[in-house]
């Protein structure tokens, strides 16, 4: 049996086309938020804590070989472990890459930007 593994994704990743681009299959895509972190926009979306904020996203269920694939050529990220609250009121457990170090001085990336929000407002997510 293949191990697969719920993922909140906040970034670009949240769009399943994009993922299907990077050779994954999600599955189960359900809109999420992380509670008392938030999403801030360089080259890529950064997720940092932020009490009392939310950073919202899409959680899909992915095998952990198309994970690894995914983040294979992408230096400084860690998975770490998130309660994603779906909009019917459940957490579930899920992983989430974030930035070792995040990158907070580099200039936002105005194209990045563009396609992060046009993602956000396709899916009806605030932002």
């Amino acid at each position: 049996m293949i191990e697969s593994v719920d993922v909140f994704f906040y970034g670009l990743f949240m769009d399943a086309d994009v993922l299907r681009s990077h050779g994954a299959s999600p599955r189960r895509g359900r809109a999420a938020f992380v509670a008392d972190h938030v999403v801030q926009l360089r080259t890529k979306a950064i997720l940092l804590r932020a009490a009392g904020e939310r950073a919202y996203g899409m959680v899909y269920s992915l095998t952990r070989r198309e994970m690894q694939a995914l983040y294979r050529n992408v230096q400084g990220y860690e998975e770490q472990l998130v309660t994603a609250h779906l909009r019917d009121g459940t957490g579930i457990a899920a992983a989430s890459m974030v930035h070792r170090s995040p990158p907070l001085s580099t200039p936002i990336d105005p194209k990045y930007a563009a396609q992060w929000t046009a993602i956000l407002m396709r899916l009806g997510l605030p932002f």
